[in-house]
């Protein structure tokens, strides 16, 4: 348990904003399968070969919340040289010819463009835990060995591997600024300065400010034993002309949205990664997020509880990962004019195993309106790693709603 929360305490220090945990590609090490670990604030050694070359489009959309790259890459570093020799997109093969032309030989790419450092997973296994919410078990997926590659313009320079508790306990000793051996500190120290560089420079310079319940007007209240506490909600709002497809895996968010011209959304949020700082802090992990189909701006009343599986989406990740989740209660939306109407009612969002009970409190709410464009425009720059330009997200979703339609017919 004490690595896990180590490990827990690391990824908030040094996470804290960053989302969700992306997928990793594969990679063929030592003539063994493993996996190559990636996440959203540093790039793969695809993406670098792109940043090298503004001159290229980058050829993949995001799939899903857990893989912005848009693809999973499979590598091998054989005789020291780093290469690249697969690339699938939703299960298809991408032909590195088409991506890389003459530079694929033989079937693979000598990845001569990439200087940097990689962590090697090798031997996935699960490390099991007592769940601190109920009298059963949980587990993380944990490796047998830590691999760190140094690479420079694709051929290995240097490489160091490590069991689990050596990785876990070397960290730890690094955090606390205490004496490990000097080969050690080169290659751990070089690796996170070197994913650490990719992290806005002003992440750790700039003033952490704090705010309180006067800054915001709507809240999701958490129960939790016997403490209450208010979250300000991230986003709250109407999305007119719009819908989603309701088969769609993942997150809600723009690369979800569907034009319609008979329909809007209503969108409410609680994403753990946005909220601002405050008293709130101890609590706000777990993103909660409802997001509903709605009529054309009439007079009406939203019994959550009864809502159709097509009506709505919802996520509760204050509730431990498979717990038994629902949501209930009624909203009443009363048109004020074309950029706002007043809500009126309470949500509730409940889980069991652990017992969690959250509620979001409307009483004479000003709830925004926004066309699809207005949305884009506001939200273009809420991640600062994944900025977009709205009338080319635009485009995109008009494409995405043909496709959706086609399907339908």
């Amino acid at each position: 348990m004490k690595r896990l929360l180590f490990i827990a305490f690391l990824i908030t220090i040094c996470f804290k904003g960053f989302g969700t945990k992306q997928q990793n590609d594969i990679i063929i090490y030592n003539g063994e399968t493993c996996e190559l670990n990636l996440d959203w604030y540093f790039p793969s050694p695809f993406q670098c070969y792109y940043d090298q070359h503004p001159e290229l489009k980058y050829p993949f959309r995001m799939l899903h919340t857990a893989n912005y790259r848009g693809h999973i890459a499979t590598w091998e570093i054989k005789d020291n040289v780093l290469f690249l020799i697969k690339i699938t997109r939703e299960q298809k093969n991408i032909k590195l010819k088409t991506l890389f032309k003459d530079k694929a030989i033989n079937g693979k790419v000598k990845a001569d463009w990439f200087s940097g450092y990689l962590l090697v997973l090798s031997g996935p296994f699960k490390e099991w835990y007592d769940s601190p919410y109920s009298d059963g078990k949980f587990y993380v997926i944990d490796y047998k060995k830590y691999i760190i590659v140094k690479i420079e313009n694709g051929s290995v320079v240097n490489a160091a591997e490590y069991e689990t508790d050596q990785y876990w306990d070397l960290n730890k000793k690094l955090n606390k600024k205490q004496r490990i051996a000097p080969q050690d500190s080169i290659i751990l120290n070089g690796y996170f300065q070197y994913t650490s560089s990719f992290l806005p420079k002003d992440t750790t310079e700039k003033e952490v400010k704090y705010y309180t319940e006067k800054d915001f007007k709507i809240f999701i209240t958490r129960y939790w034993e016997d403490t209450i506490v208010n979250v300000p909600l991230t986003e709250y709002c109407i999305i007119k002309n719009l819908t989603f497809d309701e088969n769609a895996i993942g997150y809600f968010n723009e690369n979800s949205f569907i034009l319609c011209d008979t329909m809007n959304v209503l969108l409410l949020e609680m994403g753990a990664s946005n909220v601002p700082h405050g008293p709130w802090d101890d609590f706000a992990g777990g993103a909660v997020l409802l997001v509903i189909k709605v009529k054309k701006f009439l007079n009406d009343t939203i019994n959550v509880g009864r809502l159709e599986p097509y009506e709505y989406k919802s996520v509760n990740n204050f509730a431990r990962y498979k717990s038994p989740k629902n949501i209930a209660g009624n909203i009443i939306i009363n048109p004020l004019n074309d950029t706002s109407v007043c809500f009126n009612g309470v949500v509730e969002f409940t889980s069991t195993d652990p017992n969690t009970r959250q509620e979001i409190l409307f009483e004479n709410a000003a709830i925004p309106v926004y066309t699809v464009m207005q949305y884009l425009e506001k939200n273009k720059d809420a991640d600062e790693f994944f900025p977009y330009k709205p009338d080319e997200k635009y485009k995109e979703i008009e494409e995405r709603t043909k496709v959706y339609y086609q399907k339908k017919q």
